[in-house]
């Protein structure tokens, strides 16, 4: 979804730029700049939480009466998670502009020469000739990521296999094209023709993503899509957030599933021989959710606190006991501003 038509929508329906600020949980500033054009390339997650707003207004009904996001351990189905989602979300396909290199200095289409161009240690995807740009993950991400090649990688190795497990950063070019060029997090290529140079040259047989809130859309719906067409036999997301694993047996004759992982989940391409255990997980993943309630909890004290302060202050100063707030800063800047001439 372009600018354009996220600003065709908002007048269409009546949207304020706060009420967006509101809903994407973004500065009001930010959704000022991009919508008057200040900001010319405005950032991929900040499109990707503006498209998320426009895309998600049509469900904004169920969701309200919806308890959302379901939490492993309360009495809703884990299978109803996604019922409340968009069924279909185009992916925002902004151009990594800030990558400096010559050949990234208009806005696409990308092809993978681009690609590899890009500056060493500058992590991004291109999918369907538009670049987007990889924030580096999360510890908790990446422990998840270890664990599960880990017990993939053990099995292999145990019974002499002859499919090869990696990790992300790997580069696969999907569609045997120029246009798209992905970076999965945990992979599994069982075809050794597919090794090419440094790349993986067409689907892999297996493929993990492990969701964060700058991928998660990206990773469920154009991602997801894109596996199924070029071939990946089974594909399997993990969403740390809510605990929840959302396996796609594409080359199977089975329905996707979703899990709390309390239980262990068999790997199809090895025939149900590996059980992958989510024992470790489950407790980083409890560990994480305690310590973002934390930080949240001691957010929401420090607003109250500053609330009471400024409270106070403004009590004393309609009681002439102090300067108003504002005339004092305004004192203490002159002073300082005084003091270093």
């Amino acid at each position: 979804m372009t600018i354009d038509e996220m600003k065709k929508l908002k007048k269409e329906r009546g949207l304020t730029n706060a009420m967006i600020a509101e809903m994407t949980s973004l500065p009001l500033s930010t959704v000022q700049k991009v919508f008057t054009g200040e900001t010319k390339h405005p950032r991929y997650a900040t499109l990707a939480a503006l498209e998320d707003v426009f895309h998600s207004l049509d469900v904004r009904i169920l969701r309200e009466n919806t308890d959302l996001p379901w939490y492993r351990g309360q009495e809703k189905k884990a299978e109803n998670y996604y019922d409340y989602r968009p069924m279909r979300a185009q992916m925002v396909a902004e151009p990594a502009w800030n990558y400096g290199t010559s050949a990234l200095t208009n806005p696409g289409p990308f092809t993978v020469e681009d690609y590899y161009r890009l500056p060493h240690g500058e992590r991004a995807e291109l999918i369907d000739g538009q670049l987007i740009y990889m924030e580096a993950p999360s510890w908790t991400h990446q422990l998840i990521v270890g664990e599960i090649y880990r017990q993939i990688a053990n099995f292999i190795y145990d019974h002499d296999g002859s499919c090869m497990p990696a990790v992300s950063p790997v580069s696969v070019q999907l569609d045997r094209d120029d246009k798209t060029m992905v970076q999965p997090d945990v992979l599994v290529v069982c075809d050794p023709e597919k090794f090419e140079g440094r790349d993986v040259f067409g689907a892999p047989d297996f493929i993990l993503e492990v969701l964060s809130p700058t991928t998660e859309k990206k990773d469920i719906y154009t991602k997801s899509e894109k596996y199924q067409k070029a071939g990946v036999r089974e594909y399997w997301m993990i969403d740390p957030v809510n605990g929840i694993l959302d396996v796609r047996p594409y080359g199977f004759p089975e329905e996707p599933s979703f899990s709390d992982m309390t239980r262990p989940e068999p790997l199809r391409i090895f025939g149900r021989a590996l059980f992958v255990d989510f024992q470790r997980i489950v407790q980083w993943i409890e560990k994480d959710r305690q310590y973002r309630e934390n930080q949240e909890n001691g957010s929401v004290r420090m607003r109250h606190e500053l609330r009471n302060v400024l409270s106070e202050s403004e009590k004393d100063a309609e009681a002439g006991r102090i300067a108003p707030v504002k005339e004092t800063f305004e004192a203490l800047r002159k002073e300082l501003s005084e003091s270093n001439e």
